[in-house]
């Protein structure tokens, strides 16, 4: 990370994650996505950064969501 970075924006969209755990989007990855765990460890080192100024979580349908 560059240590002049002033902040930046976490952008999630739910589709990265595995299809067992997050069924509820429209694209889907077919052959894994990241675990909980592996989500988790990522975005605890981007916010332990203290250069996280705010997140968007995107790519959820409420349709598919059984």
């Amino acid at each position: 990370m560059r240590e002049n970075l002033s902040g930046f924006w976490i952008h999630l969209d739910a589709d990265v994650l595995d299809d067992r755990i997050m069924p509820a989007v429209d694209y889907r990855l077919g052959n894994g996505g990241l675990e909980f765990s592996e989500l988790s460890y990522l975005l605890k080192i981007l916010i332990s950064s203290q250069k996280a100024i705010g997140m968007t979580i995107t790519i959820y349908n409420p349709n598919l969501d059984p």
